[in-house]
């Protein structure tokens, strides 16, 4: 026999009456809503605010790095064939992988002072490693080339703008160039520029591939068969695959399990993109993340949550009379949330647009103190995820928040509804005593009258300052001095130009002459100086020297 459905009252349609009482409950004390809208709004501001400056200081910060590096993809597979290389193309597992082959370096005498890499890109590649042309094209024909400004520069082109750009294409340079076991000067015909980084690691000519093909072509051995016996000349005409994973995090663990996956060799090299936030993620930093994210929204939730607590106090006695006629418990939790809907609105739209307003004002300051702006702009980044995430996270807190008060609004049955007051026990006690209180001890017992909601109010202040002060310690926190120690002890350093540069054969190490330090001694304002001595040396290992020194070098570059 089929269950009857049980009806407790008549089916009507009350929506309409709902959204029409909470209306006007919103509108019929614009004082209290106003409170209510700005708490809102205020919560909604810290979010953006927050969410505005620290995204824009991630990206700022993987942009520099992926520009000191040379791409943007998370990882890289280095040395493969052909053969290799589409067995990563086809894997599926992996969101995208581009290819580059690395065809020779210039050597020019004009080229002293910056190491130029000439390289094959395709179209993807090259916008991944930041050497697609801004004025031109790619190159199509075995004497055709792309080439970074800083390049020309040297070769004394003027290339500063655009305009300059424009007037040096069709320009005949001639190149040095050194790849494996050779060396050929030739006469190429810029048919593309891009502006040159000064941070990055090597300035890039992007060769065709027909040149690529005739000068270093791709062998179609291993490299890992015999990787014991190679060297950096075997290196040249091979292809570097760079990959992005579908996954922005534990690129580490990704790259190992697609090398294994594709059956390419266990020694493979491969490369990590330490500029990108998911490269050194780890399940600390993640904690990290979500407890301050809790500790934020946990900050929202209390403040929310006591405005709206006071919010169903004044209106307590309204609903009832909203039960009196006959109003259920489940009308009144739509009545409240609606106006919840009603006050959220306008304080998510409030709170976005003056927190991304602020984050954009203080991010610039923020850069000056922490010395990152000089590399990069200074101009916030505004993310439509930005925007989204600051507006779902502010109308989950809302909606998490007003939970309780929907709670007791819904609970109150029409009698108790009309004798309510917060304080009823302390006003029955104390109604003829008022006399002898003074302002101090009416204020402080009035705060402690009700111990459970003084915690949580003095709990939504303290997490406050406490989200206030870990985000200043973390932005003021930065020690440029500390990091630059990293790299360097000194103020200055100098040296000969070819010593820094991997392209040129010949180093000279003695450039710096007495007499040039006799001249750096009297200049003012120099509290300490130091030489470093260096000379070319090779070093003879045997057989077990040699197989334990390449095993240290492997642990290290996977590391």
């Amino acid at each position: 026999m089929a269950k009857e459905k049980r009806i407790n009252g008549p089916m009507v349609n009350n929506k309409k009456v709902i959204r029409s009482i909470a209306a006007k409950t919103v509108m019929a004390n614009p004082g209290k809503s106003l409170v209510v809208v700005l708490s809102i709004a205020l919560c909604t501001f810290m979010f953006s605010a927050l969410f505005t400056i620290s995204g824009s200081l991630i990206a700022k910060f993987q942009d520099d790095t992926n520009r000191q590096i040379g791409t943007s993809c998370n990882a890289g597979v280095k040395y493969l064939n052909e053969e290799e290389y589409n067995r990563l193309v086809s894997d599926k597992s992996l969101k995208n992988v581009t290819g580059s082959i690395h065809v020779g370096t210039a050597v020019n005498d004009e080229l002293n002072k910056i190491f130029a890499q000439a390289d094959y890109h395709d179209e993807a590649s090259a916008k991944k490693s930041f050497c697609y042309p801004e004025v031109g094209r790619l190159p199509e024909k075995e004497n055709e080339i792309s080439v970074s400004s800083l390049i020309l520069q040297a070769f004394d082109m003027k290339a500063d703008s655009k305009e300059d750009y424009e007037s040096l294409l069709g320009k005949n340079l001639s190149l040095k160039l050194s790849g494996k076991d050779k060396e050929q000067t030739k006469d190429f015909v810029i048919v593309g520029i891009h502006t040159g980084d000064q941070v990055a690691m090597a300035q890039i000519i992007v060769v065709s591939k027909e040149f690529q093909e005739k000068f270093s072509p791709t062998p179609t051995s291993s490299y890992y068969d015999n990787a014991a016996s190679m060297s950096f000349n075997d290196c040249f005409g091979r292809i570097d695959a760079e990959v992005d994973f579908f996954i922005p995090l534990f690129f580490k663990y990704q790259i190992e399990k697609a090398i294994k996956r594709n059956g390419l060799p266990e020694d493979t090299q491969y490369g990590i993109n330490w500029g990108s936030v998911g490269s050194s993620a780890d399940f600390g930093t993640i904690a990290f993340v979500v407890l301050m994210l809790f500790t934020i929204f946990l900050s929202g939730y209390l403040i929310i949550n006591n405005i709206y607590r006071i919010n169903v106090y004044t209106d307590i006695r309204s609903y009832g009379l909203l039960k009196t006629v006959g109003t259920s418990s489940k009308q009144l939790k739509k009545i409240v949330n609606r106006q919840a809907l009603y006050h959220s609105v306008p304080g998510i739209i409030i709170g976005i647009t003056g927190g991304i307003v602020a984050g954009s004002l203080l991010l610039p300051m923020l850069m000056d103190g922490m010395a990152i702006s000089e590399s990069i702009d200074s101009k916030a980044v505004i993310n439509i995820w930005i925007l989204l995430f600051s507006a779902l996270f502010s109308y989950v807190t809302v909606r998490i928040s007003v939970r309780k008060a929907t709670k007791l609004a819904s609970g109150v049955s029409p009698i108790e509804a009309l004798h309510y007051t917060e304080n009823n026990s302390f006003r029955g006690r104390h109604r003829n005593h008022s006399a002898t209180f003074t302002a101090t001890r009416f204020a402080f017992r009035n705060v402690f009258k009700e111990k459970k909601k003084c915690f949580f109010v003095v709990l939504s202040l303290a997490l406050s300052m406490t989200v206030l002060s870990t985000v200043f310690t973390l932005l003021i926190g930065f020690d440029e001095n500390k990091y630059i120690s990293n790299f360097l002890m000194t103020d200055f350093s100098v040296a000969d130009a070819t010593t820094d540069n991997l392209a040129v054969s010949n180093h000279v190490y003695d450039g710096i002459t007495p007499s040039f330090l006799d001249e750096v001694k009297k200049l003012a304002g120099i509290s300490k100086l130091g030489n470093v001595y260096a000379e070319p040396s090779i070093q003879n290992l045997n057989s077990r020297d040699y197989s334990r020194f390449k095993e240290r070098c492997k642990r290290y570059y996977k590391s």
